[in-house]
């Protein structure tokens, strides 16, 4: 994640509250118990960080943002819990092997560029029978079109706001949701992954209103609208709201549901 574009732009806390309830689902599956040692990758506002701090585990939330970091910390101060904070993305993580016995990232790891290392460094920092958990979107659906439509503008490979590939420099690309792919990145490969499918839901006003809320606050969008032409984007926003339109229920308030899944890894030793 660090060498991946900077989160800490814009106004990411806006957008953070709709994917609460997709955090609060991955730490029911990743069951954490009091005392455990877990680690938050990419930890944003917190919204995976506080429901574990509330089981009881022992919590250190890592992120490459500063400024999210502070966020986190400052909702974990107000519910009168104390938490650790590490600068750090998921290819490079300034913890001991075997220090936490569950490592959990709400679409954070996802993001991170060079795959091989993020799994080598968790599979690291993992204690014996630790396990890891993620979540990660499915490249499906309205939202993923219209991030398709942004990554044809830009020229990029991986999706501006919900990535399903992450391409190392040198190595092939990894779907983070398909667990094929895992064979040579975990110790058991896809034996060790089990994959749990859910969704999550976005709603706003009109599908005007959440695009243009995007396009203001989160990061990666901000990214993707200052490397075009205002003409170009103009097109991309037009292209998107026709999108978002024809995938939301008629004559009803805006909401669009994104399929997703929680990857749940514990490695084979």
């Amino acid at each position: 994640m660090s060498s991946a574009p900077d989160w800490g732009i814009g106004a990411y806390e806006v957008f953070a509250p709709s994917l609460s309830a997709a955090a609060e689902h991955l730490v029911e599956l990743a069951a954490p118990r009091p005392g455990e040692r877990a680690v938050d990758l990419g930890c944003g506002t917190g919204n995976a960080t506080l429901p574990l701090l509330q089981a009881g585990a022992t919590v250190t939330a890592v992120d490459p943002s500063l400024r999210l970091l502070g966020l986190a910390a400052a909702r974990a101060a107000a519910a009168d819990h104390q938490l650790a904070s590490v600068v750090a993305g998921a290819e490079s993580l300034p913890l001991p092997d075997g220090d936490a016995d569950l490592i959990v990232s709400n679409f954070g790891m996802i993001f991170c560029p060079d795959a091989p290392a993020a799994f080598a460094e968790t599979t690291r920092v993992l204690a014996p029978n630790g396990r890891l958990l993620y979540t990660a979107w499915l490249p499906t659906g309205a939202i993923a079109d219209v991030a398709t439509v942004m990554r044809e503008a830009t020229g990029t490979k991986t999706q501006p706001s919900m990535p399903p590939v992450a391409r190392d420099v040198e190595g092939p690309s990894v779907l983070w949701h398909d667990p094929a792919t895992f064979a040579d990145l975990v110790p058991g490969g896809s034996d060790a992954v089990t994959l749990h499918h859910a969704e999550a839901v976005f709603s706003a006003e009109s599908s005007e209103a959440w695009f243009t809320e995007q396009e203001i606050h989160h990061p990666m969008w901000l990214l993707a609208q200052q490397s075009l032409p205002d003409s170009t984007w103009a097109s991309i926003h037009h292209r998107a709201v026709a999108i978002l339109d024809a995938a939301s229920p008629a004559d009803q308030p805006f909401e669009i549901r994104s399929p997703y899944v929680v990857v749940e890894i514990r490695p084979r030793q």
